[in-house]
């Protein structure tokens, strides 16, 4: 993965000076597939694909949302597993609703799915280098984690978060990320660890 991104880097680097000016914008959404790596100091290292997803909010202030699978691994917003809980309910009683009060349940239940649905996990920060980089801080807060490993006792769910920088490479629409970040994982004693990736998406104006 470390040369498929060194080599994409250089690919954009080389287009940048004969593309358009191009810079995010508040009211960007950037969907990007992404490729992981994951390493806590008594888990094994763990390789993860999906999504991220970044609404900006301001021209250098975006909303982070990443969902991402891997073996006996995955990683999601906090707030996701219960805004689906609340949907599934919704939607399953919708057409049972025998009284008013029933009905206003079941709206109230839509109407909290979705709006836990658009928590974010974190937020970045995007700092102009020039009209084809920028790097961007984060902090995520807010994240859900999965590990299921061999040998390890204990649960396998965990709140944990995670603050890193990214270095985004502009060309069109079209953006590549690599990014580096330290992870915790709340309520495990002594569990910190490290990830890194790549992101390559496209931003929707």
């Amino acid at each position: 993965m470390k040369h498929l991104s060194t080599t994409i880097i250089l690919l954009f680097v080389m287009w940048c000076p004969f593309t358009s000016i191009a810079q995010f914008e508040q009211g960007d959404f950037v969907l990007s597939a992404t490729a992981a790596e994951t390493n806590y100091n008594d888990f094994a290292l763990k390789t993860s694909y999906g999504l991220d997803m970044q609404y900006f909010v301001d021209d250098n202030v975006s909303l982070n949302y990443s969902f991402r699978l891997g073996e006996r691994y995955a990683h999601v917003p906090a707030a996701a597993p219960a805004s689906a809980i609340m949907l599934f309910i919704a939607f399953t009683t919708a057409n049972n609703g025998d009284t008013e009060v029933e009905n206003k349940l079941t709206g109230w239940g839509i109407i909290s799915g979705i709006a836990l649905a658009l928590v974010p996990e974190g937020v970045s920060f995007h700092l102009r280098v020039n009209d084809h980089l920028a790097v961007s801080p984060y902090i995520n807060p807010l994240g859900l984690e999965w590990i299921r490993e061999e040998g390890v006792g204990g649960r396998d769910t965990w709140l944990g978060g995670s603050a890193g920088a990214k270095g985004n490479l502009i060309l069109g629409d079209f953006v590549v990320a690599p990014y580096g970040e330290y992870k915790k994982l709340y309520g495990r004693k002594g569990n910190w660890g490290t990830g890194a990736g790549i992101a390559i998406g496209y931003r929707f104006q």
